[in-house]
């Protein structure tokens, strides 16, 4: 595919468009369980490589769009507590219960909100750390294998496992000494 970019270095706009069609399929087709080789055969990447390494980068994008709107979600929220707190302020201030109880409710809404008390938020930002550190541990299992020159059949081999490691899913099995061991011995 011939690249057709803009008068800033990018990609078009109809290029964008491709690509993001692209890349859905190749998500679709790894949830289905095909291998990195079959969903760069069927999506026309290069190699399983440049189809593991694209999927990682979108990932990654895609978790960067849900953490802005999630922001977004956040900076609405405290507005509406901070109209809230304000409409009953002077009452609770005045010693009026119910309306302290909505103040003092706004308040722990506020603190959740924020994060100051909410390990939830906290277990979001690493999540999205490891997602970074996974896609950028397998950019470097892919410049090590182009260091050493290794059939893309190993590379292939390397990716999954590191993949099956970085996602937790691994068996000690599937890795002894630092060799990769195929199921079949």
């Amino acid at each position: 595919m011939e690249d057709v970019s803009n008068s800033l270095g990018g990609p078009d706009g109809g290029r964008r468009a491709e690509i993001a069609v692209r890349r859905s399929e190749a998500v679709k087709l790894k949830l289905k369980g095909l291998t990195w080789e079959e969903v760069a055969k069927e999506c026309g990447y290069s190699s399983g490589d440049h189809a593991c390494v694209d999927i990682g980068r979108f990932r990654a994008q895609q978790n960067k769009v849900t953490q802005a709107g999630m922001e977004e979600l956040r900076a609405q929220a405290l507005e509406r507590i901070d109209a809230l707190q304000a409409a009953f302020w002077d009452k609770a201030m005045g010693g009026d219960e119910k309306a302290a109880a909505i103040v003092l409710k706004a308040f722990e809404r506020r603190a959740r909100t924020e994060g100051t008390d909410a390990p939830q938020d906290m277990r979001m930002v690493l999540e999205q750390r490891t997602d970074l550190e996974a896609s950028q541990v397998v950019e470097a299992i892919l410049a090590a294998a182009d260091a050493v020159d290794l059939p893309a059949d190993v590379r292939m081999r390397m990716l999954e496992a590191a993949q099956q490691r970085l996602a937790g899913r691994a068996e000690q099995s599937d890795v002894i000494e630092g060799e990769i061991v195929s199921e079949d011995g």
